[in-house]
C-alpha cells in the first residue's frame, strides 16, 4: 500500500497581537460657569413695590425679569409677583393663588414651564418671562405687589390699611425687569439673557424690546433703552448687588459631543495559508 502523505507541518505561531491604542480622554464635565453680578432691589413684603408706567404708544406683550422669591414670607398670602389690573380682573396679574387668563406662557430659567405659582423656585435667583395672548397698552405695571386699588374698592381709607399691612406684598429682590413689544421664543430669550449679562444682545437691544428696567446711578430703576419713563419705588427698597451662580439652562454651556472613535486597526493574525492538495 502507498503510504498516507505526511502532514502538512503546523503553521507557524502567530505574532504577538500589537497593543490595541488607548481611545480618546474622557471629556472632563463643563467648567461651572462665573457668577453674575446684577444690581438689584430688594423688597420687605410689607409695603414695598416697584410701579413700571405704562406708555399708551408702547403695546408689552410679555414681561421677563430676574426674580428672588424669599421662601419665608412676612405677610399671609395671596403674594404677587406683578399686577397689571386697572378696571378688570381680566387685566393681567400674577399670584400665588390666582392668575388672569391673559398668559398664555411661562418660561422659568429659559425652559417652557407649567402656568402655575408652584413653577417659581423659592431662596434662589431665577428668570422668569411671562407672555400675553394680546398687546397690553398704557398699563401700569406693579412688581411685588398687587394694585390695592383694584383690590379693594371701598375707599382710599380701607386700602391705606391694605397696603400697610402687606397685602399682596412679595419679600424678595428683582433686577432687570424688560417690557416685550412682541412675544419672544425661546432661543431668543436664552441668548437675551447670556449676552452682555442679559443687558443687551450683540452690542444693540433687540428689535423685539420695548423698555429694560435696570438700577440708575441714584438707586432708582430707570428705562437702559432711553425710551420710557422713570419707575416708581414705593416703601423702603433697598438697592444693592448680588451674584446670580449660573446654575441653570441659561447658563450651563451644553456638554461637547464626544469625537468619533478611530476606525478598528487590522486584524494582527496573518491568514493561514491555503492546505495542499491531496494526493
Amino acid at each position: 500500500p502507498v503510504p498516507p502523505p505526511p502532514s502538512p507541518p503546523p503553521p507557524p505561531p502567530s505574532p504577538p497581537s500589537p497593543p490595541i491604542p488607548p481611545g480618546p480622554p474622557p471629556i472632563p464635565p463643563p467648567a461651572p460657569p462665573p457668577p453674575i453680578t446684577k444690581a438689584t432691589h430688594t423688597f420687605d413684603g410689607v409695603d414695598d413695590v416697584v410701579v413700571v408706567p405704562g406708555v399708551p404708544s408702547v403695546p408689552v406683550a410679555a414681561i421677563s425679569m430676574w426674580v428672588y422669591i424669599d421662601g419665608v414670607q412676612p405677610g399671609a398670602p395671596p403674594y404677587y409677583l406683578l399686577d397689571m389690573r386697572t378696571t378688570s380682573s381680566s387685566e393681567p396679574f400674577f399670584s400665588s393663588t390666582a392668575w388672569s387668563s391673559t398668559w398664555v406662557q411661562l418660561m422659568v430659567d429659559g425652559t417652557p414651564s407649567p402656568l402655575s405659582w408652584t413653577s417659581l423656585p423659592v431662596d434662589v435667583w431665577t428668570y422668569v418671562y411671562l407672555e400675553s395672548s394680546a398687546a397690553l397698552l398704557g398699563l401700569d405695571v406693579r412688581v411685588m405687589s398687587s394694585n390695592p386699588q383694584f383690590y379693594n374698592p371701598f375707599g382710599a381709607r380701607r386700602r391705606l390699611a391694605q397696603s400697610e399691612a402687606g397685602l399682596g406684598s412679595l419679600k424678595g429682590a428683582v433686577a432687570d425687569i424688560s417690557l416685550w413689544r412682541e412675544p419672544v421664543s425661546q432661543a431668543e430669550l436664552i441668548a437675551y439673557v447670556r449676552d452682555e449679562n442679559g443687558s443687551v444682545a450683540g452690542g444693540a437691544y433687540p428689535s423685539s424690546l420695548a423698555a429694560l428696567y435696570t438700577r440708575s446711578a441714584s438707586g432708582g430703576l430707570s428705562d437702559s433703552t432711553g425710551t420710557g419713563p422713570d419707575a416708581l419705588l414705593v416703601g423702603d427698597v433697598i438697592s444693592g448687588g448680588d451674584s446670580l451662580v449660573g446654575d441653570n439652562a441659561l447658563f450651563s454651556p451644553p456638554r461637547p459631543s464626544p469625537p468619533p472613535s478611530p476606525p478598528s486597526p487590522p486584524p494582527s493574525t496573518p491568514p493561514l495559508p491555503p492546505n495542499p492538495p491531496s494526493q
